[in-house]
């Protein structure tokens, strides 16, 4: 239709790094997730959580389960290991109960965090 042929009706989604995933607050979900763009979680999710740009975890937001992510920005609670491959930021209302893995992190006065922090930078 329109000038195209037969051959081209599909379509390949094309990879925008604007895009992102948003879960709700109010919504549960039991799964382990892959993200390739960003993610804004207001809900819960028990499971893990690999995301490949920005994790951003709303005050409301809540993770049981390890999370790996190139940002992460916490303001909600996650209750396992986090690994940052970027960085990651602890806002005032984070709570964070497990091991956390960095190349750069930054914790604001009020966040809770207990667990192991390891630097992953080279300081070669």
């Amino acid at each position: 239709m329109f000038g195209k042929n037969a051959s081209d009706t599909t379509t390949t989604p094309q990879k925008v790094s604007s895009d992102v995933c948003n879960v709700a607050q109010g919504t549960t979900i039991t799964a382990t997730i892959k993200v390739e763009s960003n993610m804004r979680l207001e809900g819960t999710i028990i499971g893990d959580i690999t995301c490949h740009g920005r994790l951003v975890l709303a005050p409301s937001g809540f993770i049981e389960g390890n999370v790996i992510s190139k940002h992460i920005l916490c303001e909600g609670k996650i209750k396992g290991d986090i690994v940052a491959q970027q960085n990651i930021h602890l806002f005032s209302t984070a709570v964070i109960e497990g091991n956390i893995k960095y190349p750069s992190m930054q914790m604001d006065t009020g966040a809770v965090f207990n667990g192991q922090a390891i630097c992953t930078k080279n300081t070669n």
